[in-house]
């Protein structure tokens, strides 16, 4: 589906940036205050016949050998998924820079060689001159979890899924997935609210605070957004034939970019967002301070870019794109690695790039 089709989706066959800050901000209190939230209480018990034969899971990992093994165990054996259905999306060299080994793929395969593992590298290298060239995204800047993501769709797309297929993305640090059961309560929330384009779980205590206040800001036409508990969670439910179709974000705004991508197509209206509760904490790699700044700046330098246009993200031109992903580079400060040792430090950072969509890749 192409931008001028996707934005009839929206209501009329051209929108502006301004139509859509409107919708949001004069969206009746019931519609911009509630996205459908299932209480961990109302969770109904999951049942493997819920696993469907086109379902796919996507795991990005780098570094992850010590726990991929646990997570792929939990996905085989507690959810029921076949080996077929998971890919393994390797975000990283085999030997980094600095000299670590990355042992994640050959763990993964020591699981069962019937899983897909794919590398990152091997997806993008057939289109490294067409993103530089068309779209402004040099090689360097081709790193994040934006980027494996983005590389997973190109995987999927060589699936041939039909448009409802779903597709669920895990990531592979969650030392407690037993436990939590992230995948089928996600399942859960999809088979009761399935009028929603995107489910997602509600934190214990892991709101995204600083996103929600930054989202609230005055003419921000993606508040709706903010009626998430837990916006920028990693574990989700997308159909592949909407996500075929998004622009994604190369780093840490991979998640709002998804969501923004939503948003736009449905008149700003939250309801197309399900969130379902857990009721133990999730358990993984917690951030630094250092991960949260640059994480944050990413998130809404990302917004501000897309705003600055005047134009949803699923309408920005070719020519968006390459002064987008043109950038300079920011000055972001931030603090040292160890709480208390010394002022913060200063980085120079690139925003995210923003991929064109699969389906403006391979129409």
């Amino acid at each position: 589906m192409g931008a001028r089709s996707r934005l009839r989706l929206l209501g009329a066959a051209e929108v502006t940036y301004g139509e859509i800050m409107q919708l949001s901000q004069g969206c009746e209190s019931s519609k911009v205050a509630h996205v459908r939230h299932m209480q961990h209480g109302d969770v109904r018990r999951f049942d493997r016949e819920m696993v469907l034969r086109d379902d796919k899971v996507v795991i990005p990992a780098k570094h992850e050998g010590r726990t991929i093994a646990r997570t792929l165990t939990y996905l085989l054996h507690d959810v029921g998924f076949a080996p077929e259905q998971i890919i393994v999306l390797v975000n990283g060299d085999t030997h980094d820079a600095d000299g670590r080994v990355d042992d994640t793929a050959v763990r993964a395969l020591e699981v069962s060689t019937a899983i897909a593992v794919r590398h990152q590298s091997d997806l993008l290298e057939p289109l490294m001159a067409r993103l530089a060239l068309t779209y402004g995204i040099a090689q360097e800047r081709l790193h994040g979890k934006g980027t494996a993501l983005f590389s997973a769709c190109l995987a999927l797309e060589s699936l041939d899924l039909m448009p409802e297929a779903r597709v669920f993305f895990l990531d592979a640090d969650i030392q407690n997935a037993v436990e939590v059961e992230p995948v089928q309560r996600l399942m859960v929330g999809a088979l009761n609210f399935q009028e929603a384009r995107l489910v997602k779980l509600a934190s214990l205590g892991r709101d995204n605070a600083g996103i929600h206040a930054f989202l609230a800001t005055l003419g921000c036409p993606y508040n709706a957004i903010g009626a998430l508990r837990w916006p920028l969670c990693g574990q989700a439910m997308v159909h592949w034939g909407d996500l075929r179709g998004m622009r994604l974000a190369g780093g840490y705004a991979v998640e709002m970019a998804m969501m923004m991508d939503l948003i736009e197509r449905a008149d700003g209206d939250p309801k197309i967002f399900a969130e379902v509760e857990i009721n133990v904490p999730l358990i993984d790699k917690r951030n630094t301070d250092q991960i949260h700044v640059r994480m944050y700046f990413e998130i809404m330098e990302f917004i501000s870019r897309v705003r600055a246009t005047r134009t949803p993200l699923c309408a920005l031109t070719d020519e968006h794109l390459r002064s987008i992903n043109g950038m300079d580079i920011a000055r972001l400060w931030v603090p040292v690695a160890q709480q208390g040792n010394g002022p913060n430090q200063l980085e120079h950072r690139y925003p995210d790039v923003i991929f064109p969509s699969v389906e403006e890749l391979f129409p």
